[in-house]
């Protein structure tokens, strides 16, 4: 990529030097520089390339993922909307249109997306991957079973039907299909079995390979913190923090965690802060975190994956009352991940009646969905 960009930069300078009026220039700059990680200069540039030529859906579509990198999420969904209204026929719009009505909580609209996909690309991946998403977070697991599979049919080594099918069935407590899809993440199926030391022993044999990936660094940092090694997972996640601002920085960048889940790793610091008597440090981090969720969910963000986080946030700052409430609506939702039992940030809810109700609510939805992929 470095060199890519080293070639490409001196034809497009020179090609604005000897036509500054071509769009398709100014368009391939911003394209530039958005992989350059410069997305003041890529937004610049590809609003010119639209200046120039109002109707470039690609430098639309360009200028959606700028913004989305800026954090500038309002503008980047009606960027969006106006890059399909552009190429309505474009599978990575339709897609990308999927995602940002499901982050959003409609899922009726994100599907209608994923279908078009579909019908557009039906030999790819893409749709019914995204069919599979808004299933699982709809509760209807036992149908996203069956989505994920016809992605994987139309491509095989996809990585992210893997995972993603990998964790829904964890979370359907069908281990042995999880382990098989997992590869180097199968230490999730060992915590969600109990099987601590396991988990232990491959997250941190996979950081050994890979220390300075963030996506791993956060994973490792989530084992040690359900196998109770807080000062561990502080250690991790506090070289990764630095100096970051308010949903700015390594904690807060998009790393698919959990699809699109809004990045949860600078509440797992403060969760470690707070567990290793850091209260003042733990409680300044947990204020940013909400505010950061709280200017997401100004920006229309708006699904089961945010409400638990919200239930998290709530439990650490002791207002167990409306944690529980958020839970069950998160739960009604079609919420069913795994980790709810015994989650570290709810640790002040683990002795609590209703809580333990809610769990209980939860494991009898996944058996419900666990009889219809049985096909009772």
């Amino acid at each position: 990529l470095e060199q890519c960009i080293k070639t490409s930069l001196p034809l497009i300078e020179r090609s604005l030097k000897l036509d500054p009026s071509l769009a398709e220039t100014h368009a391939s700059l911003g394209f530039l520089r958005m992989f350059e990680r410069d997305m003041l200069a890529s937004e610049a540039a590809l609003l010119r390339a639209i200046e120039l030529s109002p109707n470039m859906s690609r430098a639309f579509l360009w200028l959606y993922i700028t913004y989305q990198q800026l954090n500038q999420q309002s503008k980047a969904f009606e960027t969006l909307k106006r890059t399909f209204a552009l190429d309505p026929l474009s599978p990575i719009v339709n897609t990308n249109m999927a995602a940002e009505w499901w982050a959003r909580g409609n899922n009726t609209d994100a599907m209608q997306a994923a279908q078009r996909v579909i019908q557009i690309a039906p030999d790819g991946p893409l749709g019914y991957n995204r069919s599979g998403r808004i299933k699982w977070t709809s509760g209807e697991l036992a149908e996203a079973v069956d989505w994920y599979k016809r992605s994987l049919q139309a491509a095989p080594d996809d990585p992210n039907s893997q995972l993603e099918l990998g964790l829904l069935m964890v979370d359907l407590g069908h281990y042995d299909e999880a382990e098989a899809l997992l590869d180097e993440q199968r230490y999730t199926v060992y915590m969600a079995q109990g099987r601590t030391e396991e988990a232990l022993e491959l997250a941190r044999a996979t950081l050994a390979v890979r220390p300075a990936d963030s996506r791993t660094i956060i994973d490792t940092a989530r084992v040690e913190m359900r196998a109770g090694n807080f000062d561990r997972a502080q250690t991790l996640l506090e070289a990764l923090h630095g100096t970051s601002e308010p949903g700015v920085g390594p904690l807060y960048e998009p790393l698919n965690l959990l699809f699109w889940d809004p990045q949860v790793a600078g509440l797992d610091l403060a969760i470690a802060l707070l567990q290793n008597g850091n209260r003042e440090a733990g409680l300044e981090l947990l204020g940013n975190v909400r505010a950061h969720f709280e200017v997401m969910q100004a920006d229309g963000f708006a699904n089961p994956l945010i409400s638990y986080q919200e239930a998290r946030i709530l439990a650490l700052e002791g207002d167990l009352e409306n944690s529980l409430a958020v839970l069950r609506r998160t739960i009604a939702a079609g919420f069913r991940f795994w980790y709810l039992d015994q989650d570290p940030a709810l640790k002040n809810l683990w002795g609590n009646r209703e809580f333990q109700s809610i769990i209980g609510d939860r494991g009898w939805l996944v058996e419900q969905e666990r009889i219809k992929l049985a096909g009772g």
